[in-house]
């Protein structure tokens, strides 16, 4: 079905339908290269072994080594030696993380308080990057980088576009951990929260991850209305203004998409 370039309640910054495609693509390249360990590999072989178009291969790789993922000699590729201490998992992940950056950057000088990319890893949300003032330090530290996905902005969002994931969440006699007196552990309540967040395309958690900070966060989209990935922004309590952060979330999140869909033209 042709987009037709509207957003819908469920997709809150525009599903991109390259974007799943993009993120598959940049891993078998990624996932070739590593099987080639120390030996470089040319354009035509790489294409091939993989099965996609030289073209498509060569712009790939022209991204992986402005980002310092991948290395030219003459007219052969291969993993940085960063890459190469790295299981095919991390370097997929890293490559989303240097790709989507400058959105997140460009996020944390709009807010000035904490951004994150944010992945679902089993049961919790891990944040693979994160930006944040130096003034937040200490909050930071004392912070882990993995917590439960229900007490999270970002958790939330990747819950509300994941129902498998819900489901077996929930099915766990555990799930409804508390990291603060705020956190919500009612799994009806939980189930209103991630509908309303699947209508509005923002989750929001007060005071539920950490006591006295608010957040925010919004998904990124599949072809198939599934996230794969979150962003979120957090700020004290007294300092949040939702209109502002949704608007600002929202512009971060379209230009993800659209990174990671440049490498498809």
């Amino acid at each position: 079905m042709r987009n037709s370039g509207k957003v819908s309640p469920s997709c809150p910054h525009g599903s991109d339908k390259h974007l799943e495609q993009a993120i598959s693509r940049l891993m078998w390249v990624i996932d070739a290269l590593n099987r080639h360990g120390d030996r470089l590999i040319g354009i035509s072989e790489l294409a091939t072994s993989i099965d996609l178009p030289r073209s498509t291969v060569h712009r790939i790789l022209t991204a992986l080594r402005s980002y310092g993922i991948v290395v030219k000699v003459g007219r052969r590729y291969g993993l940085t030696r960063q890459a190469e201490m790295q299981d095919f998992y991390n370097a997929s992940l890293r490559t989303l993380v240097v790709m989507i950056r400058p959105h997140l950057a460009e996020l944390y000088e709009q807010t000035r308080s904490v951004v994150a990319l944010a992945v679902i890893d089993r049961f919790d949300v891990r944040f693979i990057d994160v930006l944040y003032p130096r003034t937040m330090v200490p909050l930071i530290l004392r912070t882990s980088v993995r917590v439960p996905l229900h007490c999270t902005a970002a958790g939330r969002a990747l819950l509300a576009f994941n129902s498998p994931i819900w489901k077996k969440y929930s099915a766990q006699e555990n799930w409804a951990v508390r990291l603060t007196s705020h956190s919500e552990v009612s799994l009806g309540r939980m189930e209103n929260v991630l509908s309303e967040v699947k209508l509005t395309g923002i989750a929001v958690e007060s005071q539920e991850h950490i006591v006295g900070m608010t957040s925010a966060a919004v998904p990124l989209l599949n072809v198939k209305g599934r996230a794969v990935a979150a962003i979120c922004t957090g700020k004290p309590v007294r300092a949040f203004q939702l209109p502002e952060v949704d608007k600002s979330l929202r512009r971060a999140a379209t230009g993800c998409t659209r990174g990671l869909r440049s490498l498809m033209n």
